[in-house]
């Protein structure tokens, strides 16, 4: 059971990591 919520956490935090990368992308490129 903890290993599937592990795994969905870290999921979700992979995807957290992608969405803070491309908006300091944007930042960066005055978007």
């Amino acid at each position: 059971m903890s290993e599937v919520q592990n795994q969905t956490s870290s999921a979700e935090h992979a995807v957290g990591t992608a969405r803070v990368k491309r908006g300091m992308a944007e930042m960066l490129k005055g978007g």
